[in-house]
């Protein structure tokens, strides 16, 4: 019965490492997948970053006058002082890198016509724009990043139509049929949501910033329920489900991504 006792040890022995190796092995591929969509979402967001600040840079050659009053208006906390002043910058140290990046291409053209040996001169040469063209470009990731902060801050250009100030000062243009009398104390959406706890607004705003809310209890169900009535009349045509867990082709993830406001 030993023998029998030993034989079940080693096979439980070999039982256990095998698990543990397919674990260690799922753990694996699940860190090397989560590294790559890390990276993959770290350049979405430097690609998005750029064109924010491509966007911010060209509504800044307008009028600035324009773009000071509209900044007012919307009551925005933004130093339009070292904006401007590190646009500036910007702007010469830009230029300056695309005259360097000129002479380099010149200077290689300029190389390839000479003779092998007797082009010593252009090779130095290009070694000297090459570097400092790399320091520029140092430069410009520089100001970049003290930018954007401050260009991610732009608000949208108000229509000239739309009133200054809060809801208060809200102008009625015109109104449809007659506004209903109740016997009865009325309250919004909200406040029956809320008193039948059919919402949080206060944890969805410690997530998301105010203005937002998570569906709880019986509404989440509803919510739940109606995805799942919608998905079943889907598949019941044509339409084949798939579980998409994420998304990882960068022209989809730049569409669906939502840069947070600070």
């Amino acid at each position: 019965m030993r023998w029998r006792s030993l034989v079940q040890d080693v096979l439980g022995v070999r039982a256990v490492r095998s698990g543990l190796w397919r674990s260690a092995r799922q753990l694996s591929i699940s860190l090397r997948r989560y590294r790559r969509l890390e990276d993959e979402a770290h350049e979405v967001r430097e690609r998005l970053e750029r064109n924010i600040l491509r966007a911010g840079l060209r509504l800044m050659k307008g009028d600035r006058a324009a773009l000071e009053e509209n900044v007012r208006q919307r009551a925005v906390s933004v130093d339009l002082e070292k904006l401007y002043q590190l646009q500036s910058e910007y702007f010469g140290l830009n230029g300056h890198l695309q005259t360097l990046r000129q002479q380099r291409n010149i200077n290689i053209h300029a190389q390839s016509k000479v003779m092998r040996g007797d082009g010593n001169e252009h090779v130095e040469k290009g070694r000297q724009l090459r570097d400092e063209i790399a320091e520029l470009e140092d430069q410009k990731s520089v100001l970049e990043r003290a930018m954007y902060p401050l260009v991610s801050l732009l608000p949208n250009t108000s229509h000239p139509l739309s009133p200054v100030g809060g809801y208060e000062n809200v102008k009625v243009i015109r109104t449809h049929g007659n506004k209903p009398v109740f016997d009865f104390p009325v309250r919004s959406h909200v406040d029956i949501a809320e008193s039948l706890g059919l919402v949080d607004f206060s944890s969805a705003a410690k997530a998301s910033g105010r203005r937002f809310y998570y569906l709880t209890g019986a509404a989440a169900l509803l919510e739940l329920a109606l995805v799942q009535y919608a998905m079943h009349k889907a598949c019941g045509k044509t339409h084949t489900l798939k579980d998409n867990v994420s998304t990882s082709a960068r022209n989809l993830t730049e569409n669906i991504i939502m840069l947070p406001a600070n």
